[in-house]
Order: C-alpha cells, then sequence, then structure tokens
C-alpha cells in the first residue's frame, strides 16, 4: 500500500508539533519568530489529533503477516464515528470533519466480504454495529457461500485434501494458541477467496 497521503501529513504535522516548544523558544532567542507566526499551535493540536485515527488504520490495515480483512468494517465504523461534528469544534475543525465524512462516503467501500469476515470473527459475530437489516443480509450472504459445500462439492477427497493442507498451513508451530473458531474462520476464507 506505501505511504499516503494522510500518513505523509499526519507524520509532518506530528514532527512539527513535537518540536514547535523548542522551535519556537530557539527562533525568539533568535528574534526570527515571523517564521513560524503562520502556524497555530492549537490548530496545529487538532490535525495532529484528527489525522492519528487515519494513520493508524492505514498502518493496521496494510499488515501482510496477519489478516485484515475482518478490520475493515471496525475502522470504517470508527472513522466515520471520529468525523461527526463536535459542538466545540471551531468552524475550520467542522470543515475538516465534514471533508473527510465526505471522502470516505465517496472513496471507502465495504463489501459484502468485508461484513462475512467480521460476521466469522468470533469476537464480533454478533454484528452490533450493523442493522438488522444489515445483519440478515450477511447471514443470507455467508448461507450462499455454503451451499456447495451442502451440496457435496467439498466432498470429493482432492477437496478434502487441500482443506486438510490448507488447515497445516495455518496451523503451524508458530500459531498453535489459535482458538479453533479463529481457524475456522481462517480456512473459510481461503476457501472463499
Amino acid at each position: 500500500m506505501g505511504d499516503t497521503r494522510f500518513s505523509t501529513v499526519y507524520l509532518t504535522l506530528k514532527s512539527v508539533q513535537d518540536i514547535y516548544h523548542e522551535l519556537w523558544e530557539k527562533l525568539e532567542t533568535r528574534g526570527e519568530l515571523q517564521r513560524i507566526e503562520n502556524i497555530a499551535p492549537d490548530l496545529l493540536d487538532f490535525l495532529v489529533n484528527f489525522l492519528e485515527p487515519f494513520y493508524n488504520a492505514q498502518r493496521e490495515l496494510e499488515g501482510d503477516k496477519y489478516p485484515t480483512i475482518n478490520l475493515v468494517c471496525l475502522w470504517v465504523e470508527r472513522l466515520k464515528n471520529h468525523c461527526k461534528p463536535s459542538p466545540i469544534d471551531s468552524p475550520q475543525q467542522a470543515f475538516v470533519r465534514q471533508r473527510h465524512a465526505e471522502f470516505i462516503r465517496q472513496k471507502i467501500k465495504v463489501d459484502m466480504l468485508h461484513k462475512v469476515a467480521i460476521f466469522l470473527w468470533p469476537k464480533f459475530s454478533k454484528l452490533r454495529m450493523m442493522s438488522v437489516a444489515e445483519i440478515s443480509e450477511v447471514h443470507v450472504y455467508a448461507r450462499t457461500l455454503l451451499l456447495p459445500l451442502e451440496d457435496g462439492a467439498a466432498a470429493s477427497s482432492s477437496s478434502s485434501e487441500r482443506v486438510f493442507s490448507a488447515a497445516g498451513r495455518t496451523i503451524e508451530q508458530r500459531r498453535t494458541a489459535l482458538k479453533p473458531a479463529t481457524v475456522d474462520a481462517i480456512l473459510f476464507l481461503h476457501n472463499s477467496m
């Protein structure tokens, strides 16, 4: 995935925030405060705090050593809530929240497979973050994914061997502490893709 605009802007603002007071003192002793007079510390703090969840989402979702499909719905909901207006926001802060909320609505698409992945995650299998209609839709879609298995399509010895082989790779020496429900979910997703 690489760096995105969010991470670049966040890291730049964070580095300025980290040295702002030290920089201010140094420039004050030199009589050069005009060099940072256009930087408002309160706005800088707001931007760093506002962009941090976007940065964290990118970092967690780009992991290549662990599955991330089950995290998409959670991060989208978290970011949507993060972008809701606050009564204490200044007009500039409200504008930033509104623009990012629009970005999430337009650019981030949650597919049914994302929802099924969170359904298969034992910790979130109740789907409390979804409406009753969405939960029903996820259950119906998951059943349609299981229909070929019920019809006996997976009963051949070659498909059984593939499942056992995938299970062997999933439960390797470093992953012996996986819970059975987690292994089931990983194998289900592996078989569905």
